[in-house]
C-alpha cells in the first residue's frame, strides 16, 4: 500500500500527524488512563475511532488485550490493517469498518472500551 501525498491545507488532522511520523496520536492522559484501567491479559478492548489502529497495536503489545478497532474512514481502515499485519497481531487486533454512533452493528462483548 503505498501512502499519498498528504495537503495540509485541507487534510483532517490526524493525516497530518501521522504523515509527520506521529504514531499515536492521543497524547498526554492516555498513559494515566491506561495505568488506571487496569488491562488484563485476554481482555477484549473496544476501540473507538481506531485512525490507523496505532492504539490498539499498542495496546495488545503492551497487555496482551485483544482489541477491536471501529473506524469510519475505509482508507483509515486499510491503513490500520496493514499495520496491524506489519505488527503480527492479525489474531488480537481487529479493525471493523463502521461508525461509533452505530455500535449496535458491533458483534462480540467487550470488557472495556477506549476512545
Amino acid at each position: 500500500m503505498t501512502q499519498t501525498p498528504v495537503n495540509i491545507q485541507n487534510a483532517q488532522g490526524h493525516q497530518v500527524l501521522a504523515a509527520a511520523g506521529k504514531k499515536i496520536l492521543r497524547t498526554g492522559g492516555k498513559e494515566q488512563l491506561f495505568e488506571w484501567a487496569n488491562f488484563q491479559p485476554n481482555e477484549t478492548v473496544l476501540e473507538l475511532a481506531a485512525s490507523f489502529g496505532e492504539s490498539g497495536i499498542a495496546l495488545s503489545q503492551r497487555y496482551g488485550v485483544r482489541v477491536v478497532g471501529v473506524e469510519k474512514n475505509p482508507e483509515s481502515v486499510a491503513r490500520a490493517r496493514v499495520n496491524i499485519r506489519n505488527a503480527g497481531l492479525e489474531n488480537q487486533v481487529e479493525i471493523i469498518e463502521g461508525d461509533i454512533f452505530h455500535l449496535e452493528a458491533i458483534p462480540g462483548e467487550f470488557d472495556l472500551a477506549n476512545g
